[in-house]
């Protein structure tokens, strides 16, 4: 059975919900580099704000290229934005809303009609490459439960894998390691 039949049934059909996938355990420069990846991938809402604690007031975050730092350092409390476009494995995402917390980026989505096969394998292809750049490790939200939340994991590494093993034959190519060698 592939990754949608296993998992459709956490994104085809809109309950009003948000619904959340965690990249969690990361440090201060995981943390940054994962608002970075996305923000240089999506017009992140232009509107947004964070509270600065130092300053005692609302500052926008599209003022603050660090603005992921702070959060970590303790200078702003954490933030939420919206990422609209950002495309993977030549497939455009629904929206997903980003929470920037000290220690993990929080991503949540609405499920709905937008959800489909190239959807989830472009939702795989961004965490892969967060991943990659951030570290950390994938979860669901609480409201799911563990099990749920490692069927996804598992799904995630078994796309993760099989990219790996297309990337090989190619890598080893370049080395000159063709099978002919």
């Amino acid at each position: 059975m592939d990754a949608w039949e296993q998992l459709r049934w956490l994104f085809d059909t809109d309950d009003g919900g948000l619904y959340d996938i965690r990249l969690a355990g990361l440090d201060e420069s995981g943390v940054v580099a994962a608002f970075e990846f996305i923000r240089a991938r999506s017009a992140v809402t232009p509107d947004a704000r964070f509270w600065h604690t130092g300053l005692e007031r609302d500052e926008l975050v599209a003022d603050y290229p660090d603005a992921a730092r702070l959060v970590v350092r303790g200078v702003a409390e954490a933030f939420h934005v919206l990422a609209p476009g950002l495309a993977f494995a030549g497939v455009t995402l629904p929206d997903l809303g980003v929470f920037v917390w000290p220690d993990e980026v929080t991503l949540d989505y609405r499920m709905g009609p937008e959800w489909g096969p190239p959807e989830l394998t472009a939702l795989f292809e961004f965490l892969r490459q967060l991943v990659a750049v951030a570290g950390g490790r994938v979860e669901l939200g609480s409201g799911v439960g563990a099990t749920v939340s490692q069927q996804f994991a598992g799904e995630l590494k078994a796309y993760s894998a099989r990219c790996a093993a297309e990337a090989e034959p190619s890598a080893a190519a370049d080395r000159g390691l063709g099978s002919d060698s």
